[in-house]
């Protein structure tokens, strides 16, 4: 299962990047959430940087569900 929350990850964080350059667009309620929460812990990247850390803490977020948690809070139970 590594693997694949290694990938869920680093999704995560292309996800958080992504919002970033969206702005002044805004996302849907659980979009923006989540983007709090990753970016509660880990910053934008401004230019290319080694980003094993960051995924570290992305990974650890994504297994303790803090981000899951937190949407399910704004919207509800996710099925």
């Amino acid at each position: 299962m590594d693997g694949v929350e290694t990938v869920l990850a680093i999704e995560q964080l292309c996800a958080a990047q992504a919002l970033d350059f969206r702005a002044p667009l805004k996302a849907g309620v659980g979009p923006r959430t989540a983007h709090a929460i990753v970016r509660e812990e880990i910053t934008h990247a401004e230019q290319d940087r080694l980003f094993g850390k960051d995924i570290e803490v992305s990974l650890a977020l994504l297994r303790s569900q803090r981000v899951l948690q937190a949407v399910e809070r704004e919207l509800g139970p996710l099925n």
